[in-house]
């Protein structure tokens, strides 16, 4: 009679931890696995970015293991138990490394905001919208964050450029737009056209555009012209670094043909 329990108890501990894997498993994929389309790619950037809550699930898968091996499923609760194991290590990947980086770095962190929602949400908006450029009779618009209270000195001026994709206009992830600008920045979110057929120069143009507009601009929305910082996300990195030096030399700015600066100043005069 004692042993009917146990059996019971055993297969529902089992159950669960095998449960907590494969959700687990299902959930991390889009993050360990080349992902076929944008969406799923977008989904495994979501993942990464709240692999705690996978820390979470996988520890436990592993912890339900522990009474189903004491209950007797040695076998079965060990080939769980690792699973999750490996799971918990993976998870705990991204922000062990966002940890050591800001240790490094010397910048705080804080587990506070971590569930306050999605880096494509804000508690607010952009100050302002502005068109840098209009080329081909695309408008290329830019968001404009500032911080709440005065700063005494004009603070550096962020460019913040998005990843790659067709869909997305400016401030794709205005969290880190909003923070920046609360934290003392002004925050020049842009938009840009995506790669064109054998034209590898249109998207880091468009950037090289808007970091002209901004250096000419800056001072407009309390910026200091002379210290410009671009940053960005994923492919954004293709679209900045074409867009460094000699871009800006001081006092003349350098576009490449196509573009010009003069329809974003007559845009932000509108």
């Amino acid at each position: 009679m004692a042993a009917h329990p146990h059996r019971r108890r055993r297969r529902i501990a089992l159950a669960g931890a095998w449960l907590l894997a494969v959700t687990a498993l299902v959930v991390a994929a889009p993050a360990l696995l080349p992902m076929p389309n944008l969406e799923l790619w977008a989904l495994g950037v979501l993942v990464t970015e709240f692999s705690l809550v996978l820390a979470v699930l996988a520890l436990l898968g592993a912890g339900a293991a522990v009474p189903a091996r004491k209950w007797g499923a040695a076998w079965s609760a060990g080939v769980v138990a690792a699973v999750n194991a490996v799971l918990l290590v993976a998870a705990l990947l991204p922000p062990a490394s966002a940890w050591a980086t800001a240790r490094e770095l010397n910048v705080p962190l804080s587990l506070g905001p971590y569930l306050d929602g999605l880096s494509s949400t804000a508690a607010r908006g952009p100050d302002a919208t502005v068109r840098y450029a209009r080329i081909g009779g695309t408008d290329l618009m830019l968001d404009v964050w500032r911080p709440p209270r005065p700063t005494g000195a004009p603070p550096p001026a962020v460019i913040n450029i998005h990843g790659g994709t067709r869909q997305a206009g400016q401030s794709l992830f205005p969290r880190w737009d909003a923070w920046l600008a609360d934290s003392g920045y002004v925050v020049f979110d842009i938009s840009y056209r995506f790669f064109r057929s054998h034209d590898w120069r249109t998207t880091p143009g468009d950037v090289k555009c808007a970091l002209g507009w901004v250096a000419r601009n800056a001072g407009r929305y309390g910026a200091d012209p002379d210290r410009i910082v671009m940053m960005g996300q994923s492919a954004a990195r293709d679209r900045a670094v074409p867009a460094r030096d000699p871009v800006i030399s001081t006092p003349w700015i350098r576009f490449l043909p196509e573009h010009d600066e003069r329809d974003g100043e007559r845009a932000a005069r509108d």
